[in-house]
């Protein structure tokens, strides 16, 4: 598109990859449920009219998937490239024969494609693979015609037909003024009934950050974080330990607390950013990615980055999960005002009742997941496998009901919908409202100790080493007393 090329750098190849299920050698050989009839029905086709019918594989697998060469397109791309002729950059066609089938082996180690999710299943890295060109040197008309009848050759020998199951479009693109790269796939799924499912994946990603000065700045931020994780796994975590022993607790204690878990959760999630982004993201320079995707010498082709652009947009998901962590210990640091801390103690005291609960109805919104599934999975995508089905169940939660069900069955859908809505909404909370009340009366009548005050030595004894305090009270004792 002008607008794409206008403000994006298009580098290296536009691929277009297939994954073609067998031809049936009979008529039933994948036949799941209606063998019979279709048997049947061929036997009355044999009259002549030539309206026999066969079954297709369902779905894409080690057994179904095609993997034999199209001769004719091999034949024809081969002619095809023969003829081209002028500079490396002026040659639109890739160097990926389209009628032979490479094995998802050699697409990961060669181009780096990997597995890629779509509505309906995810798809691994084989199938016939055609590259063009998003750049040369002599853009013209001629062009597009080749693209075109290329496709034509390639859907009349059956390239693309009625037993392709997916038809992937890859391409990279790098912006100058964000300074970011994207790895865009476009899926069109066809399942066996015809319908055309289009999907997309956009991945935004840096493949080294380690240049800019900004990136510099980010890189030492990351230091000091890795070092305050030291810090905590050190200094903080024996503090802790050493204050449970002080409470003729286990020291261990302090790891199954919240303080623990969240201590815990923060130093990982920062030693596996700080070494992901190290390992990952360090070598090599930006120069080369560029040359390697570009591919000027014809030398791999089309080159993905999918993965890559994967593990950048999930580190950031584990700083992510850090901020979550850290909010969670804040909350321990809010028990010091007494209304906190009761709540708190209301909080851990309801849970016990929670769990109970939740261990009784758990069963029945698996089976009510289960049968969803069972019912619907074979008519609505939303109910197609169990984690649709549960996300599903939640929007029900909310009274948000998919028409397709009253569509596919008015009395069943009526009555999970009410069911469901009326045990969740009504009588779950309800219950719930109910543990925590009762929780918060036992601690209110349980902890009678007054609330503590809090002056500026104990402030400065709470938030500093001691060794600071000491030093501060030793050089300043005149303005230590003043300030208490």
């Amino acid at each position: 598109s002008p607008i794409l090329q206008t403000y994006n750098q298009l580098l290296g190849y536009f691929s277009i990859r297939v994954q073609n299920v067998k031809e049936p050698t009979t008529s039933t050989e994948f036949c799941v449920n209606n063998a019979k009839l279709v048997a049947d029905f061929n036997a009355l086709a044999d009259d002549g009219n030539n309206l026999s019918i066969s079954c297709f594989p369902r779905s894409l697998n080690d057994a179904t998937q095609r993997t034999e060469s199209y001769p004719e397109i091999s034949s024809y791309w081969r002619n095809q490239t023969m003829q081209s002729q002028g500079d490396s950059l002026a040659v639109v066609r890739g160097l990926s024969e389209p009628g032979v089938f490479r094995s998802k082996e050699l697409n990961r180690e060669r181009h780096g494609i990997g597995n890629i999710d779509g509505l309906i299943a995810t798809y691994d890295a084989s199938g016939y693979s055609v590259d063009y060109r998003m750049t040369v040197s002599d853009p013209d008309e001629h062009i597009r015609i080749q693209y075109r009848s290329d496709l034509q050759v390639f859907r009349d020998a059956g390239w693309i037909g009625p037993t392709t199951r997916v038809v992937i479009m890859s391409f990279t693109t790098y912006n100058y003024d964000y300074d970011l790269w994207t790895s865009s796939d476009f899926l069109f799924e066809i399942p066996p009934d015809g319908d055309l499912m289009p999907s997309f994946s956009v991945k935004p990603f840096k493949p080294r950050i380690y240049e800019t000065r900004d990136e510099l700045t980010f890189t030492y931020i990351d230091y000091v974080r890795l070092a305050i994780a030291i810090y905590i796994l050190i200094f903080v975590g024996w503090a802790e330990r050493q204050h449970k022993v002080r409470n003729h607790k286990a020291g261990f204690y302090y790891h199954i607390s919240l303080s623990g878990i969240t201590d815990l959760g923060l130093v990982i999630c920062i030693f596996m950013t700080v070494v992901w982004r190290t390992v990952v993201f360090h070598d090599p320079t930006t120069a080369r990615y560029i040359e390697m995707a570009d591919d000027q010498d014809r030398v791999n082709g089309f080159r993905s980055f999918r993965q890559l652009a994967w593990e950048y947009n999930t580190v950031f998901i584990l700083d992510g999960i850090v901020m979550v962590f850290l909010m969670y210990r804040m909350i321990t640091f809010f028990r010091l005002s007494h209304t906190i801390y009761l709540q708190w103690k209301a909080i851990g005291q309801a849970l016990k009742a929670f769990i109970f609960f939740t261990l009784i109805f758990v069963p029945a919104i698996a089976g009510f997941i289960v049968v969803s599934t069972a019912l619907f999975g074979k008519y609505i995508l939303g109910f197609s496998s169990l984690m649709r089905t549960s996300v599903s169940t939640f929007k029900l939660t909310h009274g948000d009901l998919n028409p397709q069900i009253l569509d596919r069955d008015v009395v069943v859908g009526v009555i999970s919908a009410m069911a469901l809505y009326l045990l969740l909404t009504f009588f779950l909370m309800n219950v719930f409202i109910t543990i925590f009340v009762d929780a918060y009366y036992v601690i209110r009548l349980t902890c009678t100790q007054p609330a503590e005050k809090w002056n500026g030595q104990r402030i400065r004894s709470w938030a500093l080493p001691g060794v600071c305090v000491s030093m501060f009270q030793a050089v300043w004792p005149s303005q230590a007393e003043g300030r208490d």
